[in-house]
C-alpha cells in the first residue's frame, strides 16, 4: 500500500516535505517493510507504527550526517545526497 507523508518527527525536529512524499509499505514474513526509494530508504520492524519512527529516524540521520556537512568534506555522490534532502526537506525545531 502506499502511503503520504507531509512531515515526519524526531525528537524536537520536524522534517516538513515540500511536496508530500508517497511511501510505499508492505507486510510479509511477520514484518512491516517501508520503502522510499527517493532516499533509497529501506525500513523493517515487527510494529507498522515503529515502522514509521525509524523511517524518521533515517531521514533525521541523513539530514544530520549529509545535508548540514560542509561540501567539502563530502564525495561526489554525498553532495548529490545533500542537494536531494535540501530540495525536498525542510526542518523545524520544536520548542
Amino acid at each position: 500500500m502506499k502511503i503520504t507523508l507531509f512531515a515526519v518527527r524526531h525528537e524536537n525536529k520536524v522534517y516538513e516535505f515540500r511536496e508530500p512524499i508517497g511511501i510505499e509499505i508492505s507486510k510479509g514474513n511477520g514484518l512491516w517493510c517501508l520503502e522510499y526509494q527517493h532516499l533509497e530508504c529501506f525500513e523493517f520492524d515487527r510494529s507498522r507504527n515503529e515502522l514509521i519512527t525509524c523511517f524518521a529516524d533515517s531521514v533525521n540521520f541523513l539530514w544530520m550526517t549529509y545535508a548540514i556537512c560542509e561540501d567539502s568534506k563530502l564525495d561526489k555522490g554525498a553532495r548529490g545526497l545533500k542537494q536531494k534532502l535540501l530540495k525536498l526537506i525542510t526542518v523545524r525545531e520544536m520548542v
